[in-house]
């Protein structure tokens, strides 16, 4: 079964992309890889991501990488995820190279749109985050594709970066049904 890696910074339209995605390929489950890992400790996302030590937050990232490996036998996945991770002590990845070999995806798909339309996004949205400036949100997307091409050269999975404007999840959705069945 397919295992697609899909990310981009909070405010991309990530999530409305995937929710288009799925009116037109049904057959794809989605998972959130945070929740995975949430599910294992009780607390918040943005509090297991500030308050929890690196070496724990590796250990479990790889527990969440073995339940999704498992679920995966039995469906095609969307893995919801964060490829970069701003904690307090510094930017971190979110695939470690042993979460990359558990998982082992086919694709990375990297959601994206214009810094300022992601600012203009966030004050809109009703979670906790962590304020970014246009430069940091830039920069956040730059390590995304970093990221994705260190994935890319260690699992040899694909990659592709699909721009989300404002108001347009339908096309980019549709961009991403091709690149999947092209795979």
């Amino acid at each position: 079964m397919k295992k697609i890696l899909i990310t981009g910074v909070p405010g991309c339209g990530k999530s409305t992309v995937v929710s288009e995605f799925l009116k037109l390929q049904g057959n794809y489950e989605v998972i959130n890889f945070g929740d995975i890992m949430i599910a294992q400790k009780s607390m918040q996302r943005d509090e297991l991501r500030r308050k929890i030590p690196q070496n724990q937050y590796k250990e479990l990232q790889l527990k969440a990488a073995k339940q999704i490996t498992n679920i995966a036998k039995q469906k095609d996945l969307l893995i919801d995820t964060h490829l970069v991770i701003d904690h307090p002590y510094g930017y971190t990845s979110g695939m470690p190279q042993e979460v990359l070999t558990e998982l082992n995806p086919d694709m990375v798909v990297i959601i994206e749109a214009k810094p300022k339309d992601i600012e203009k996004r966030r004050l809109k949205d009703s979670r906790d985050r962590d304020k970014e400036t246009k430069y940091q949100i830039d920069l956040h997307q730059q390590l995304n594709r970093a990221a994705a091409m260190s994935i890319a050269t260690l699992t040899n999975c694909a990659i592709t970066i699909i721009y989300s404007p404002q108001g347009k999840a339908q096309d980019a959705a549709k961009e991403l049904s091709i690149a999947i069945q092209a795979l």
